[in-house]
């Protein structure tokens, strides 16, 4: 099996038209049409998107992955990305990878059956913890084990799919703990079957 692939993934948090109120929000929206202008560059340079499960398959089991692949990611699961992308996915197409947080649906995120019927699609849903804290350094009464499997747990529940892989929020713990809580995230993930 191929033990190095050099493939970019693409980040994503808000898609959507509707004005952004505040600076993050600004931050991480990118706009429908520029979402799909973004889409049209890609096919039109030949990439074809693939999504984590795919990866994995290709490092551990040999799987051939298609000519310039590549990852489209989306953060969080805000409600927008059933609006604004998953229309722009299906007509180029490509499928994503949603990174999703499982403690406050219904807001301004997915709901179950706006996940489901994603999944159904052929998006793949993922674990992003259950609220989106540096799982690294912790504050009480918050566990890396509760963020982690509950996360998993109920994805799984309301999916029907394995979960299999795990978004960092906000990169943590790689830009600012201890190599021992870096060790130990990764220690969890593993025996959590991540």
């Amino acid at each position: 099996p191929v033990h190095k692939v050099i493939l970019p993934i693409f980040m994503y948090h808000h898609i959507s038209d509707i004005p952004t109120t505040t600076q993050l929000d600004y931050g991480l929206t990118v706009t429908g049409s520029d979402f799909n202008k973004q889409l049209d560059w890609l096919q039109a340079q030949g990439y074809h998107s693939i999504t984590m499960t795919e990866l994995f398959g290709m490092f551990y089991y040999g799987k051939v992955l298609p000519a310039k692949p590549m990852i489209l990611t989306f953060d969080d699961g805000y409600s927008d990305v059933y609006t604004y992308a998953l229309p722009a996915l299906l007509a180029h197409h490509y499928r994503g990878t949603f990174y999703i947080i499982t403690w406050d649906i219904y807001t301004r995120y997915l709901s179950w059956d706006q996940m489901r019927t994603m999944a159904h699609d052929g998006m793949e849903i993922e674990s992003h913890t259950v609220h989106h804290l540096n799982i690294g350094e912790l504050p009480p009464p918050f566990t890396l084990q509760s963020e982690l499997v509950d996360s998993k747990n109920t994805l799984e529940a309301q999916i029907q799919e394995p979960i299999q892989f795990f978004c960092y929020p906000t990169g943590e713990p790689f830009h600012h703990d201890t190599v021992a809580e870096q060790q130990t995230v990764l220690k969890a993930l593993y025996q959590d079957e991540y």
